[in-house]
């Protein structure tokens, strides 16, 4: 197996400070919409880290905002499995995509009503409560910088 295809079934995010003391109700509410939550860690990132994650936002003009934001606290860094499509295994949408509908727009103030940004984000730019990797092709390298790709691989093969 391919794999970009053993990882369409996993999602790779974390929950940002803003909506850290909310985490609970956060997980809970994805958890309602048939992701399960494989693994969890909360941690302190490291500003390497943060300047590895969000590389491809160094030019732009809120770069140092969104890294000050993202160490300003703790982040509950998380794995999770679509169980939707264990159910209803001819949807073909991978767990990313669904999970980022599920996220809502990354302005949390423009988020559609019922959306994880539009509940849980705290304002404009930064604030938007949840990081989560934008596609399947994106796992590989932000799982080696939060270095979590070993479990990353153990739950993806697990099926």
């Amino acid at each position: 197996m391919k794999e970009n295809e053993m990882l369409d079934d996993v999602v790779l995010g974390f929950v940002k400070p803003d909506a850290a003391p909310r985490v609970g109700a956060v997980l809970a509410r994805i958890e309602s919409v048939r992701f399960s939550i494989e693994w969890l860690h909360t941690v302190q990132l490291h500003e390497h880290t943060a300047r590895a994650l969000y590389a491809e936002h160094a030019e732009r003009a809120f770069f140092e905002s969104l890294i000050d934001f993202t160490l300003s606290g703790l982040v509950t860094v998380f794995i999770l499995r679509d169980r939707y499509r264990d159910k209803y295994p001819e949807i073909r949408q991978s767990a990313q995509t669904r999970f980022r509908s599920l996220l809502g727009n990354a302005d949390a103030m423009k988020a559609a009503e019922h959306t994880l940004r539009h509940e849980f984000g705290t304002g404009t730019g930064p604030r938007n409560a949840i990081h989560a990797t934008a596609e399947t092709s994106l796992i590989r390298r932000e799982a080696m910088i939060l270095d979590v790709w070993e479990y990353v691989v153990a739950i993806a093969e697990r099926k």
